[in-house]
């Protein structure tokens, strides 16, 4: 199809072109002379030369302050827009709804948003938790007191910048939160009998009371994950977990659950907690555990630690693992067994 321009072809238009410039070329010089100094170099000429460039810069004026106006514009819409999508977040995360409802966006979203996700911070800095139990979003049986039917909270990201560290704080009792990602953040409360499906944490903070949970196919590496433990009965159940490099001061007691759990020989687990140094475990709670050599690159170095791959995370199955004993990792690895300083958890590995 041939372009146009005011309905006219561009064939057409060309030919016009190719005419005017004939003629203008076939003017004799002293009339052409004559035109130049009339139209051109005369007062007049230089008279209207002034009026379209007046014109012209107020028409650059009149276009810019379109586009501001409709910058402005666009900016109340999107402020609008962001005020509408958290409020149907909220709607959403607060409704009472059993099963995956889309809760987890909802949060995924007032997060991404800058909403904080707590219910306050009390005068020694502790936040209070977000009440988003069985009992509060899920089908819950009062005559019973337990939960029908929990809630599943499916994909919700709490990934943030390193350095940031936002406080989040959940009462998630009794419901399910599966495929959670959470990095450079802290995340407190009660995860009374919770189940924690396809978890990834690094470089972040966990704690709060995990009595009942249930920690399943799950990458915790880096992070201080604290809980309330007084007694074995208060430690969650964790199957299929990767601890690499997480402080976790509680494992010993799991006893035998302690083979549900793996880390990379290269990256052990530690009982430091922050402002603490990193003591280590003895060989013979490591030695329960599955102790996998690191993966390697192209060039037969173990690939960065913040570069890996997890182990159980969004898995089908766990990855593939070369085992070795805790005294095998001690000699090939001496660096990663020996005393450290307290390590900064917000920091990227």
């Amino acid at each position: 199809m041939d372009a146009s321009i005011l309905g006219m072809p561009g064939w057409f238009l060309a030919l016009v072109a190719i005419c005017l410039l004939v003629v203008i070329y076939s003017i004799p010089n002293d009339t052409a002379r004559s035109l130049a100094d009339r139209y051109v170099r005369s007062d007049q000429a230089q008279l209207l030369g002034a009026l379209v460039a007046i014109v012209g810069f107020v028409a650059v004026a009149m276009t810019l302050y379109q586009i501001r106006v409709d910058l402005a514009d666009r900016g109340a819409e999107r402020a609008v827009r962001r005020d509408e999508a958290i409020a149907r977040a909220w709607d959403r995360l607060l409704g009472q709804a059993a099963g995956n409802t889309g809760k987890g966006d909802a949060l995924s979203t007032l997060f991404r948003e800058g909403i904080v996700l707590n219910g306050g911070i009390d005068d020694f800095g502790v936040p209070a938790a977000l009440d988003l139990s069985c009992q509060t979003i899920g089908n819950w049986d009062a005559q019973a007191g337990r939960c029908r039917k929990p809630a599943i909270i499916a994909g919700a990201n709490f990934q943030a910048r390193p350095g940031d560290v936002p406080l989040i704080a959940l009462d998630l009792a009794g419901n399910q939160m599966n495929g959670l990602t959470l990095a450079f953040a802290s995340l407190s409360g009660d995860f009374t009998g919770t189940g924690l499906d396809g978890l990834n944490a690094a470089n972040a903070r966990l704690d709060g009371h995990f009595k009942g949970a249930a920690i399943s196919n799950a990458d915790i590496v880096n992070t201080d994950f604290d809980i309330g433990y007084a007694t074995p009965d208060d430690l969650p159940g964790l199957y299929g977990v990767n601890v690499s490099g997480s402080r976790m001061s509680w494992l010993e007691g799991l006893g035998f659950k302690l083979q549900q759990l793996s880390f990379w020989a290269d990256w052990p687990p530690t009982k430091g907690k922050l402002g603490q140094g990193t003591p280590g475990f003895a060989d013979a709670i490591l030695d329960q555990m599955r102790i996998c050599k690191p993966p390697l690159d192209a060039n037969g170095k173990p690939v960065p630690r913040a570069e890996r791959q997890p182990m159980y995370a969004g898995r089908g199955k766990p990855a593939d693992c070369v085992a070795v004993s805790a005294a095998q990792a001690r000699q090939l690895y001496p660096q990663a067994y020996a005393a450290l300083p307290p390590q900064d958890f917000t920091a990227p590995d």
